[in-house]
């Protein structure tokens, strides 16, 4: 199972493997470029993988019936 920090990484910034450190002011350049896409791609990320959102406190607490 792939855990959860490797799938949404590449979702939400970008993966620079170590052999490729030289390159990474090209990588924030383009981050920054399309910062309205990843942006705009969170709030789908919560909403399909964030569970009670804002009160995940109460929910937990509740007893399972």
């Amino acid at each position: 199972m792939e855990p959860f920090e490797s799938f949404v990484r590449t979702r939400i910034g970008t993966v620079l493997p170590p052999a490729e450190i030289a390159r990474v002011s090209d990588r924030i350049r383009t981050l920054l470029a399309d910062a309205p896409q990843f942006r705009a791609a969170l709030p789908a990320l919560r909403r399909d993988w964030v569970y009670n959102l804002g009160n995940s406190g109460a929910a937990g607490a509740k007893p399972l019936r």
